[in-house]
């Protein structure tokens, strides 16, 4: 009968370490995937920043029209896709745009802020 149970022990810890490895491959995935989601969140954004203010720039008044422009946008957006589209998030993804207005800059400093987030 000990036999059978160093046996059994022995399987068990196989499996253990078996297991571990598993999930270390299933959390290394989740981390870049979150990586991921984050630089194209960011990417996108940014795009509907720029938009946003290349829309409301085309030969109208910009603060009254972008208001207009912005509640037009919230409700649709919102009707199409749910949460995280509010008034102020888009006002938010027009300033973001406004004051990383190269493309270049806004890919550099998401994968920065990854890099420090991990550090």
């Amino acid at each position: 009968m000990t036999n059978l149970d160093n046996k059994s022990d022995t399987l068990d810890q196989r499996y253990q370490l078996f297991f571990d490895v598993v999930s270390g491959i299933v959390n290394t995935a989740r981390g870049y995937t979150a990586r991921s989601v984050n630089s194209i969140m960011t990417a996108t954004y940014w795009l509907i920043g720029q938009y946003i203010v290349e829309f409301e720039q085309n030969g109208h008044d910009r603060a009254n029209y972008g208001e207009e422009v912005i509640r037009r946008l919230t409700s649709d957006l919102t009707a199409r896709y749910g949460r995280g589209f509010s008034v102020r998030n888009l006002w938010l993804m027009r300033s973001f745009f406004l004051s990383h207005q190269e493309r270049q800059t806004v890919s550099a400093e998401s994968g920065n802020v990854q890099k420090r987030k991990s550090d």
